[in-house]
């Protein structure tokens, strides 16, 4: 899996179809990801004003991107990120992808499993 940075164009596309009723949490971060390919986690929290990414990502944004052939998807950084205080956090780095026959299958089962 490779991070993408999307063009202007891509970008354009995507929030055509997130932002049917405005720009909120789901088009802020994908704006903030368009230009800030592997973001942790809580600066998209803190730059898009969104608690909870992965419920976004995964209710709101991919369901209306896969078929763009995007999607966005989170991975484990190489070393745990500390906060401020020092102290281990969860955090992950956030990037667009390309989607490709594999992730299609990945996304088609997790629905499955989720619906």
């Amino acid at each position: 899996m490779t991070p993408v940075c999307l063009t202007n164009d891509e970008l354009e596309e995507i929030l055509s179809v997130v932002n049917k009723r405005g720009e909120y949490g789901a088009g802020r971060i994908c704006r903030m990801l368009a230009e800030n390919p592997c973001s942790i986690t809580v600066n998209i929290n803190q730059g898009c004003s969104v608690g909870n990414i992965s419920d976004v990502v995964r209710t709101r944004i991919n369901p209306l991107i896969l078929d763009l052939g995007f999607y966005i998807a989170c991975v484990m950084p190489p070393e745990i990120i500390l906060n401020r205080y020092n102290q281990k956090t969860g955090q992950h780095y956030w990037s667009f992808y390309k989607h490709d026959k594999t992730s299609k299958a990945y996304f088609d089962q997790e629905a499955a499993s989720n619906g």
